[in-house]
């Protein structure tokens, strides 16, 4: 484990309105709940699998519950933001997400919908966080699975998500929060399959078929 994701979890953090402090530095913002909850609603759908990479402030997989999916997996690595987890149905895995995406892969588990939104702990973190992901994020896929590579930073990165995510279709959209449009983009799995798949009971168009 690189010693600037040591460091951050050794470090206990402080919690506030929504907010999460580390080391004085806000790693996340009560005001941006809004923003979390729209892009669940733009890639999660009822009845589908879920995997977020990064719990925070909880703003997304609490939106997820209220969706209802039938697999939703947290991964998330500082045990301050553990013990805060809020998420009676989901399954968790502790520790950074690196120790058990491999073990994911070799077990054939994939996802409808990836949310990816760690932290960029010493400000050179992209490469082993979020360009590091890239490499594993197809391979967690359903066909017309959707991943979503969430930044808050002030360089603009697409060109390198683009890059990285090749193999799949992107799709960008907006939301503005606080007169600031961000550009919120994610990417699918292109196949010819539906959304879900028979064996699930579900269908993108009806939603989960009652039993």
């Amino acid at each position: 484990m690189r010693k600037q994701l040591q460091d951050y979890i050794n470090t206990p953090l402080s919690f506030e309105n929504g907010s999460i402090w580390y080391d004085g530095v806000p790693i996340m913002n009560g005001f941006e709940k809004p923003l979390i909850e729209f892009i669940a609603d733009s890639i999660v759908h009822r009845g589908g699998s879920v995997l977020n990479i990064g719990y925070g402030s909880g703003f997304f997989d609490k939106r997820v519950q209220e969706i209802g999916v039938r697999v939703h997996t947290i991964m998330e690595c500082h045990p301050n933001v553990v013990a805060n987890i809020d998420a009676p149905f989901a399954t968790i895995y502790v520790g950074p997400w690196q120790e058990h995406i491999d073990a994911l892969i070799e077990n054939g588990q994939k996802y409808d919908c990836v949310f990816f939104d760690t932290y960029d702990f010493d400000g050179n973190s992209m490469e082993y966080e979020w360009f590091k992901f890239m490499e594993y994020a197809e391979l967690l896929l359903n066909p017309k699975g959707k991943v979503s590579m969430f930044t808050w930073l002030g360089k603009d990165y697409t060109k390198e998500f683009k890059k990285g995510l090749k193999n799949l279709k992107l799709y960008k959209e907006e939301y503005e929060i606080n007169d600031y449009k961000y550009k919120h983009l994610y990417w699918e799995k292109s196949d010819e399959k539906e959304y879900g798949n028979e064996s699930n009971g579900y269908d993108v168009e009806k939603g989960l078929e009652e039993n």
